[in-house]
């Protein structure tokens, strides 16, 4: 079974209805720093976008938070940080059991083992407060996988 995450325009009409029907299983890896969602709300993000697809989640340990993930996913979201206490071989084993990766560029091999990698080191127009810039890391890492998030407006704004 092959797993594409599509994005952009797209010829068929899954990719244009915001489905891919290949995701069964997603994997997501919670950042220890600060989770700019709650695993409810990233549920109904994944099941909106992945329809019928269960979602596990995990800490940067590998220990499951909530239902023990199986051993192989369609797809993994990492949100860990660089600088985040994380095992060596914890990249290595995500790779091996997901079709698809996408992770934040946390270490140079990172690069190198996940499908898609946001770099947010060389993105200039991120906000200074740590909790606005961790928020808006972890939506342009949902965005990598084909999650598009609309912000709403708030009190002030």
């Amino acid at each position: 079974m092959s797993v594409s995450i599509s994005q952009g325009s797209s010829a068929n009409s899954s990719a244009q209805s915001g489905q891919s029907p290949g995701v069964k299983s997603v994997l997501v890896v919670l950042s220890p720093v600060g989770q700019a969602f709650d695993r409810d709300g990233l549920r109904n993000l994944m099941g909106q976008r992945f329809p019928g697809a269960a979602v596990f989640f995990e800490s940067t340990s590998g220990d499951p938070v909530g239902a023990k993930a199986p051993r192989n996913v369609d797809l993994a979201i990492d949100f860990t940080p660089s600088g985040a206490r994380q095992s060596l071989a914890f990249p290595f084993r995500l790779k091996s059991r997901a079709q698809v990766v996408v992770a934040r560029r946390a270490a140079r091999f990172r690069s190198w083992l996940a499908t898609q990698t946001y770099d947010e080191t060389t993105d200039q127009d991120l906000p200074k407060d740590y909790l606005e810039r961790e928020t808006e890391v972890q939506r342009r890492v949902l965005r990598l996988a084909g999650i598009a998030l609309v912000r709403q407006g708030g009190v002030g704004q």
